[in-house]
């Protein structure tokens, strides 16, 4: 075949090959380029041209012709990018008062659709939004919750009792620790959670999304206090009072009015604890160290009694001091023996002044004991049994709280006396800033000298 007729039939290039023993040399050569030039060329223009017209085909018919199905998902999406638009560009609304931000929810009301700002300072805490029970169960893990109590709980948060208990609530702090700030914080930023450091006791992801962090101060190294130190550095004690009430039995009508110290004790139950290395000294328990907390406990014990011994109850007044043997069970299993006995023997020395202290308010001091402490008598006043049978209408009662957590703790999972509290009485409700915005405001906060 000559060249001319070749290059007048370019797409016979494979049939030309086909001939090749019939073709002269250059026939054959010009045959293979047509044939590489199909490949490299010819097609790839040929998928472009048929893909741009179906692309303009589909952009000027849009959806006409797809499944009803994918065209309502279609038309409820462009529905919501248009509403999340419109709420990222409009101002929060505020209350009936005017005084605080409301937070827009989903139409089954659990998830905020304006996202909660990470803290930066305490002072922030004012401006968070409010939330209710039910988001704030969302963040225990089940085990962890006041379930026997939960429906009294949700009923409390709505009523009266509740709102007027809240304003009763005060944050004791000490000022050689912390300032107002430091204080709030402490109180506010704390876990739902917290039995010797365990994981997974609470939903890191849902107590983010709520109030922007996942772990208290004391266990989150990007948090620091006003003068820039880390709160881990030294025990930090804020101390919560409210007035509340006390289910007998958790879940039923019988409830007493009541007022609670929740009061954080050094925790030396593990030696993952932060602040297990202050009262460390050479292997050894700090005596100096633990003496001055545990003496500063007690005072601020008395604060509260001569604070509120008269004006607590509406001025019904405080009927009898409960106290409990706070610091002195399970926060000390990290120590040896010998230290064990040796911060027992500081409390007791630390009780005694107490006692003697506040004498003049003539305020019936009792202990409570699970059981019968037999010739281990630290108080002459005993009450045994559970702390909820035993408490009675008009008392403060002493809680052993911890460090990190919620007051109540593990609540229903909890054995502790923290955990009795939260399982039965409003504490949770009365004394988390989560809850009750009191304990946002510095008027909340009283220093202890």
């Amino acid at each position: 075949m000559k060249v001319s007729d070749i290059c007048s039939n370019y797409f016979k290039g494979f049939q030309e090959v086909k001939n090749y023993k019939r073709n002269d040399r250059g026939t054959n050569i010009l045959a293979v380029l047509k044939i590489i030039s199909y490949f490299t060329a010819v097609i790839p223009i040929g998928f472009a041209a048929v893909y741009g017209t179906a692309s303009l085909y589909g952009r000027a018919t849009k959806i006409k012709n797809t499944h009803p199905n994918i065209q309502a998902v279609h038309s409820q999406a462009v529905r919501q990018l248009k509403a999340d638009d419109q709420a990222s560009k409009s101002k929060v609304e505020t209350d009936e008062q005017g005084s605080k931000p409301k937070v827009e929810t989903d139409e089954q009301g659990s998830k905020p659709k304006v996202e909660t700002p990470v803290l930066e300072v305490a002072r922030d805490l004012s401006e968070l939004p409010r939330v209710d029970f039910p988001k704030v169960m969302k963040i225990y893990n089940p085990g962890f919750r006041p379930q026997a109590n939960r429906i009294n709980l949700q009923e409390y948060s709505q009523s009266e009792d509740f709102k007027r208990h809240a304003q009763t609530a005060r944050i004791y702090y000490n000022p050689a620790q912390l300032t107002e700030d430091d204080a709030l914080r402490v109180i506010f930023q704390r876990e739902p959670t917290n039995i010797a450091m365990g994981s997974d006791q609470y939903n890191a992801e849902e107590l983010k999304q709520l109030f922007g962090y996942n772990k208290s101060v004391y266990n989150d190294s990007n948090v620091t206090k006003v003068d820039g130190s880390l709160f881990r550095e030294l025990p930090n004690t804020a101390t919560v009072y409210s007035e509340t009430y006390l289910w007998d039995p958790p879940g039923g009508d019988n409830k007493k009015e009541i007022a609670c110290l929740s009061l954080p004790a050094p925790a030396l139950d593990s030696e993952d604890q932060p602040h297990y290395p202050y009262y460390m000294s050479n292997g050894k328990l700090d005596k100096e160290r633990y003496t001055q907390e545990m003496e500063f406990l007690f005072k601020v014990i008395e604060k509260v009694v001569r604070d509120h011994k008269d004006s607590a109850f509406e001025n019904k007044g405080i009927r009898r001091l409960v106290l409990s043997r706070f610091g002195q069970g399970a926060f000390l299993e990290a120590l040896s023996q010998a230290d064990r006995k040796v911060a027992r023997e500081i409390y007791k020395t630390q009780l005694r002044n107490f006692l003697e202290n506040i004498k003049d308010t003539e305020v019936e001091v009792v202990m409570s004991e699970y059981s019968d402490p037999g010739s281990d008598i630290w108080h002459d006043r005993m009450i045994i049994g559970d702390v909820i049978k035993t408490a009675r209408e008009g008392d403060l009662v002493i809680n052993a709280w911890d460090p990190h957590s919620a007051p109540g703790n593990g609540n229903d999972a909890d054995r502790s006396f923290d955990g009795a509290m939260g399982k039965a009485s409003g504490i949770l409700l009365t004394q988390t800033s989560w809850l009750n915005e009191t304990l946002r405001t510095r008027d909340a906060v009283i220093q202890v000298e």
